[in-house]
């Protein structure tokens, strides 16, 4: 099971590209709808507090995210 959020509330993902191409991670649940999240640090601090919907990713590149 993923670690808990720094925040105590949602948990905390590691997201990490592997192919080589930006691209964009959008979550959806099982009827479709997107679900929002919030950027954070390693230790699962939000970065700015805001959901998204959407976040892009570069080659290769490492994000965090909480998902509630």
């Amino acid at each position: 099971m993923p670690p808990p959020a720094a925040s105590g509330e949602g948990i905390l993902i590691n997201l990490r590209e592997t192919d080589g191409q930006a691209g964009t991670l959008t979550l959806l649940d099982a009827s479709g709808r997107e679900l929002p999240f919030t950027a954070a640090d390693a230790t699962g601090r939000p970065l700015d507090g805001r959901s998204v919907t959407s976040l892009a990713l570069k080659p290769y590149e490492n994000r965090f995210v909480i998902l509630k």
